[in-house]
């Protein structure tokens, strides 16, 4: 091709490329580059991460001060260990011990913790750029749903805590809290992700202090940490007094008992209370009211 015929091709087509960049042209121009949604994802799973750590607070809170009121991971955790084969139950208590249920408790906390985060991530995922409260609030309360209605259908039966339509209720204010806890946190994270664009991660912090709120609200509700500032009394260390019971009376001491006394290492003829074994599969271990518990033997017995 002769040279002028080369310079009017590359003329040409840089005239195009002018004219499409160009939007008084009349052409269409080349599309801007898609922004990353990998930081509005992030944004979103950690503010269900701040969800779920606001929610697991409150409800240490709660549970510390209306004891009718679970635990909201330990009650979802004890409903599962009951249902749960026996097979299973042994298996890891054979294993691990009490460290069993130690580790089983841990574990639904942190799936708790975790489950906002993947609900935030569905509910905001979608979004792009910053939103305003209204649609944030929403989408927040909207998130937490799931974890409310599991934890009112895990509900457990104890004699200590409330009906399940009240615990419905009060959950209901608790997830709320975390759901508007998390869009306010995604509100601030993406905000100042559009104000000041860096390199730095604005949801960082919020990770952090997601992280460590959860921890410690984790270990005050499963540990039940307020029973060391509150005085309760326990049910085993009361005399039961029956009227119609008489004491039992001692066997007559036979010749040979002498021996089996200097025995070291042979139980008591009596075993005090503290000293029993005692294998508990239940999370939850029931308060019963010694004054008012009562048993009843029904059915063809002697």
């Amino acid at each position: 091709m002769p040279e002028d015929g080369c310079v009017s091709a590359i003329t040409g087509r840089g005239r195009n490329e002018a004219q499409a960049a160009d939007p008084s042209s009349g052409r269409a121009g080349p599309r801007p580059p898609a922004a990353d949604p990998g930081p509005r994802h992030r944004a979103a799973f950690v503010a269900g991460l701040a969800a779920s750590a606001a929610a697991m607070a409150l409800s240490a809170v709660v549970s510390a001060v209306a004891r009718s009121v679970p635990f909201l991971p330990v009650a979802i955790a004890q409903v599962l260990v009951r249902i749960t084969s026996g097979g299973v139950d042994s298996f890891f208590i054979d294993r691990l011990g009490h460290w069993a249920s130690r580790l089983a408790v841990a574990g639904i906390c942190l799936a708790f913790f975790l489950t906002g985060g993947i609900l935030f991530r569905a509910a905001f995922g979608a979004r792009e750029g910053s939103i305003e409260n209204g649609p944030a609030l929403r989408s927040g309360l909207l998130a937490m749903t799931p974890l409310w209605f599991a934890s009112v259908l895990l509900y457990p039966a104890a004699p200590q805590y409330t009906g399940r339509w009240a615990f419905a209720v009060v959950a209901a204010g608790i997830y709320a809290a975390g759901g508007a806890t998390g869009a306010l946190a995604y509100r601030r994270m993406t905000a100042a992700a559009d104000v000041r664009p860096s390199p730095a991660d604005p949801s960082r912090r919020y990770l952090l202090a997601s992280m460590a709120v959860g921890g410690v609200a984790a270990a005050a509700g499963a540990l039940d940490l307020a029973r060391f500032v509150r005085s309760e009394p326990d049910p085993s260390t009361t005399r039961l007094v029956l009227p119609n019971l008489g004491r039992a009376v001692r066997p007559t001491p036979q010749p040979g008992d002498a021996a089996f006394a200097s025995i070291s290492g042979l139980s008591p003829e009596v075993t005090p209370a503290s000293r029993f074994y005692v294998v508990n599969e239940e999370l939850i271990s029931p308060r019963l009211d010694g004054a008012s518990w009562r048993l009843q033997v029904g059915g063809l017995v002697d």
